[in-house]
């Protein structure tokens, strides 16, 4: 089992910073982040997951959530922020408690990805298409590639050749043609 933290969906994600959003607006009105404000958190972040457990631990910089009834490894929301502190500009350390933790939040909030995902989701067909396109000059390119190097390799090996008389010196372009051919020789990284 890996120890590698996996975060939910982004719709749970968006969820879980929603309810701390309004647990902290609960308790906005409290001088100090306390242990009223991490029952409030608490309590907002319970109503995400009706009919489980899940566990939320506050700490000064901190918010961490997991349920038990899923698995602790795969399901996990982390949020840290940086509290003001004695080195911090004096306006920052004017700021009410929530501030940062709004701020965190905010970036936590997915709903502009998942927005995006919906509006890249109506090209799925033109991109399956493109995809198709895109695997088949991708076979042409390897035939091509393919075809240039077995013309280099069936070369003879020149005859200045004295001390590289190896064919592993000439089954291969030089530098100079590899260069003036890049598509036919040069690497080219293309994800599958």
């Amino acid at each position: 089992m890996s120890n590698e933290k996996k975060r939910f969906s982004l719709e749970v994600e968006t969820q879980i910073a929603n309810a701390i959003r309004a647990g902290i607006e609960k308790t906005k009105h409290h001088q100090k982040y306390t242990a009223r404000v991490h029952d409030a958190i608490k309590a907002e972040v319970v109503k995400v997951f009706p009919g489980m457990n899940p566990v939320v631990c506050c700490g000064v910089k901190t918010i961490e959530v997991w349920v038990n009834e899923l698995c602790h490894y795969d399901n996990r929301f982390f949020a840290i922020w940086n509290w003001p502190g004695r080195f911090s500009s004096p306006e920052d350390q004017a700021k009410h408690w929530s501030v940062p933790i709004l701020c965190e939040m905010q970036r936590c909030d997915s709903s502009d990805v998942m927005e995006r995902i919906e509006q890249e989701n109506t090209l799925d067909v033109e991109f399956s298409k493109l995809e198709l396109r895109a695997r088949e000059a991708r076979q042409m390119l390897e035939d091509l590639r393919a075809q240039a190097v077995a013309r280099i390799a069936a070369l003879p090996i020149p005859k200045a050749a004295t001390l590289r008389t190896s064919s592993c010196h000439w089954d291969h372009p030089t530098s100079a043609t590899a260069a003036r051919y890049g598509n036919l020789f040069g690497k080219i990284e293309i994800d599958n």
